[in-house]
């Protein structure tokens, strides 16, 4: 029994980190900075939604004011992002208006 619980253990373990093995790294460095950018542009425009509350920022105005890279915008056709002030934890939702094929 020992041993096929390690087995399992051992299998699931090298999946998991297979997944994060070919993550796409490129998108995970567009959050963070969509997330940092969005902190930003509240923290400039004075937008602070009480709790349970969200604001939607649309990623033009993001790229107007340089907070944003274009390019990598476009790339995975990022439409906005959707802040939502949380009790514990703040939630950043990214919308896309297409789908990416890669």
């Amino acid at each position: 029994m020992i041993v096929w619980g390690m087995l399992i253990f051992l299998m699931c373990t090298a999946l998991l980190l297979i997944g994060f093995k070919y993550k796409d790294t490129d998108y995970m460095k567009l959050e963070i900075d969509l997330r940092t950018a969005t902190k930003a542009y509240m923290k400039k425009n004075n937008l602070n939604p009480k709790i349970s509350e969200s604001v939607k920022i649309f990623i033009d105005e993001l790229i107007n004011d340089n907070y944003v890279n274009e390019e990598s915008a476009k790339k995975y056709c990022v439409k906005s992002i959707t802040y939502s002030n949380g009790i514990l934890v703040d939630d950043y939702k990214i919308e896309t208006d297409c789908e990416n094929e890669e």
